[in-house]
């Protein structure tokens, strides 16, 4: 599917860790918002904090919670 999907950025993310993720999704031709939704394909939460309610929602949604750019990047595959 080439649609444009969208992937959101927690807003806690790590300082320093949130462009590199922002940098390689944009380039992908994705969307960054700041909500999840059914549209979200993934979320990123680089401090690894899932009982966020971002991260919460996520997991309800069966959602990808990304974690290292690593992951990102497979993902983006």
């Amino acid at each position: 599917d080439r649609r444009q999907r969208q992937m959101c950025i927690r807003d806690r993310c790590i300082t320093g860790q949130r462009e590199p993720f922002k940098t390689i999704i944009e380039s992908a031709g994705h969307k960054v918002t700041s909500s999840v939704s059914k549209k979200t394909k993934a979320l990123i939460a680089a401090d690894g904090d899932l009982t966020a309610s971002k991260a919460v929602k996520a997991i309800e949604l069966k959602i990808p919670i990304i974690k290292t750019v690593e992951e990102l990047e497979e993902l983006l595959k």
